[in-house]
């Protein structure tokens, strides 16, 4: 008798999901500095966001959110969700 009653596939399913959380992770990071690298190299995020500029966090919280979102539907698109 186990104590909380997991179902035999948990295991399976566990690792999964901290894969794809791990693969996620990658792929935001590369994202983001893709984006910083690519479409504005000459936009220096990191000065305006060590001074306070609240806007430039907006667009980088946008564009972070914007990969996030991409993301999950590619996944639910893999694992076959609704």
């Amino acid at each position: 008798m186990s104590l909380f009653n997991l179902p035999d596939h948990f295991a399976g399913d566990l690792i999964a999901a901290f894969a794809f959380a791990l693969l996620a992770c990658v792929v935001i990071i590369l994202g983001v500095k893709g984006i910083d690298r690519f479409a504005f190299a000459k936009v220096p995020f990191d000065d305006a966001l060590n001074n306070g500029n609240v806007a430039v966090g907006i667009v980088v919280a946008s564009i972070i959110l914007g990969i996030c979102y991409t993301i999950t539907h590619v996944i639910v698109a893999i694992i076959g969700g609704s």
